[in-house]
């Protein structure tokens, strides 16, 4: 058991300089839990793409649906991309013309450090359930949360840079109550699809 203990400990110094090599990821953008991600290309329709985020936390929940703000949209047009930001301060709106943005840019982050603590401890109380089955089975309820973390902590960004320099997107993780999920393949997408109306418009 004493094996196991050093194991852990290792394991999660493992995370913090996990999480210390990701910081890039983090910051500046504040991650966001998605309640909503659709983009569809159709004759006809002028929004692209519109992704929405709230405030993690289940106060962050409560005020979206008491339509007190604390949430963040990004809408893609074939001319425009537009982030609005909600709080209960108040709100900030950022648009900006397709023709004037430089470069998209997609990233995906999964803590692995928490799936591996995940199957060291559901090893362990597989083993610690012949001996004592209470504690084998309070070991598998921690296993059972660690990869629930490895789970609802990926998360996916979605950036444009202007050809002034500027950064704007929008970094998520996916919803438990919302039950919305996105993977890189679709956060590539929208990335292509924001190149392909970028290019038509710049070669207007």
């Amino acid at each position: 058991m004493e094996d196991f203990i050093m194991v852990a400990v290792a394991i999660l110094v493992l995370i913090f300089f996990l999480k210390k090599g990701n910081s890039s990821l983090n910051s500046p953008m504040s991650t966001l839990v998605l309640t909503h991600f659709e983009y569809l290309e159709e004759e006809g329709r002028d929004e692209l793409v519109r992704i929405c985020g709230r405030q993690s936390g289940f106060v962050g929940w409560l005020l979206v649906q008491l339509k007190l703000g604390a949430e963040t949209t990004l809408v893609v047009t074939k001319k425009e991309l537009l982030i609005k930001s909600s709080s209960l301060s108040g709100e900030f709106h950022s648009n900006m013309t397709l023709k004037n943005i430089a470069s998209s840019h997609c990233g995906f982050y999964k803590p692995i450090a928490y799936l591996i603590l995940g199957i060291v401890f559901l090893i362990a109380s597989l083993v610690v359930m012949f001996e004592t089955f209470w504690i084998g089975f309070l070991v598998l309820i921690v296993a059972a949360i660690f990869f629930g973390l490895y789970y609802f902590k990926k998360m996916i960004r979605i950036m444009v840079q202007t050809k002034g320099g500027g950064v704007f997107g929008m970094c998520f993780s996916p919803s438990f109550i919302e039950g919305v999920n996105v993977n890189i393949n679709k956060a590539q997408e929208v990335v292509a699809l924001i190149n392909r109306y970028m290019l038509q418009e710049q070669a207007k």
